[in-house]
Order: structure tokens, then C-alpha cells, then sequence
């Protein structure tokens, strides 16, 4: 029997969420699994017998956040509300979980993961839904113009890029932007600013 199985995943859930605090703020490249252990104030064998090596941590750390997060985002596009309410529910999402989606980005940063032998497919998993919330986007997009409520100047594919590198640009900016004011307002404020650049002009 597979005594992996029989872990508890309180223990597991806390290595990932450790493990991307880590990768996203050391880099993947200069973090040990021992930074790992002391984050989530566990030994370093409890990596062990759940992960074979930081690779093996690391991919199970993007496959968790691809199913999770990234198939929460698609399930809000998919959920049948209206054009703009999809839009301000897109942007809280995405700012309530800033500061793992910062994390997420700067892991995969080129300076953070500079040699990802191994990591293609996950990388590739990624990819494909990266390229979901584009076209999700778009489709949106093209529903808010037809119903009257977005610009009809809007392009689909250039905005639905254009939405999702602000957003990323916020994340890697977010100590920056946020530090000096109060969150919160700093959201609102994004949220507000994205949003008045779709609505249609009365």
C-alpha cells in the first residue's frame, strides 16, 4: 500500500502553500527544500514523504493552482451572469487573491525559473489556460458589445491581453502600488478604473 496516500492533506496543504511563498519570493533556483520545511514549520522529512524533490514540490504547486484557481476564474466566465457583473467578479477574484497570483507570477518569472527541464508539461497545462482566460475574456467581451453595455471600440483579443497584463502588472507591482495606502481603497480603485474602461458612454 502507498503510504503517500494514507498522509494527511492538512499536512500537504500546508507544503504548498509554503512552497509557493517560497519559490515566489527566493526564486525556484536559489530555494531549498529546507526554506520550504521552515516556512511551514514542518521537517524537512515531511517533504520527504510527500514529494520526491523540490521538482516534484514545485509541479504539484502549479497543477494545484491550475486546478484550483485558475478553473475558478473560468467557472465565474462560465457562470451565466451578466456581462458586467462577470467583469467586477473577474476583478475582485482576482484582487482578493493578489497576493498568491503575485506569487504564482514571479515563481515563473525567467529570473526565478531559469532552467525548467522537467516542469514542460505543467508549463504547458498552464499555457493552455492562460490561453482559457484570454478567449473567456474575449467572449465576454464580444457579449458585453453586442448587449450594449461594453464599448463597441473594444478590441476582443488585444483587451482580453491588455485586462490580464494590468492585472500581472499589478501583482508584481502590488508592494509598490499598495504599501504607502490602504489596500482596500487600492483595490476599489483598480476595480473601478478597469471597469469604467469598458462601459459604453451614455
Amino acid at each position: 500500500m502507498n503510504r503517500r496516500a494514507k498522509s494527511p492533506d492538512g499536512t500537504k496543504r500546508r507544503l504548498l502553500d509554503a512552497g509557493l511563498r517560497v519559490f515566489g519570493t527566493i526564486s525556484f533556483g536559489s530555494a531549498k527544500l529546507d526554506d520550504v520545511a521552515a516556512e511551514a514549520g514542518l521537517t524537512r522529512g515531511a517533504i520527504s514523504w510527500h514529494f520526491k524533490n523540490k521538482q516534484s514540490l514545485f509541479r504539484e504547486i502549479l497543477l494545484d493552482f491550475a486546478t484550483e484557481k485558475f478553473n475558478a476564474v473560468l467557472g465565474i466566465y462560465n457562470s451565466g451572469e451578466s456581462p458586467m457583473r462577470i467583469l467586477e467578479m473577474i476583478i475582485d477574484y482576482h484582487m482578493n487573491h493578489m497576493d498568491e497570483f503575485h506569487l504564482l507570477i514571479s515563481a515563473l518569472s525567467p529570473t526565478s525559473l531559469k532552467k525548467p527541464e522537467g516542469l514542460e508539461d505543467v508549463l504547458k497545462i498552464l499555457h493552455e489556460k492562460f490561453d482559457e482566460y484570454f478567449s473567456s475574456h474575449a467572449e465576454l467581451i464580444i457579449r458585453g458589445i453586442n448587449d450594449g453595455v461594453f464599448r463597441g471600440d473594444l478590441d476582443p483579443d488585444f483587451h482580453s491581453r491588455s485586462f490580464y497584463t494590468y492585472l500581472w502588472g499589478v501583482y508584481l507591482n502590488r508592494y509598490r502600488l499598495f504599501s504607502p495606502y490602504d489596500a482596500e481603497a487600492m483595490r476599489v480603485n483598480c476595480r473601478d478604473e478597469i471597469m469604467l474602461s469598458y462601459v459604453k458612454s451614455e
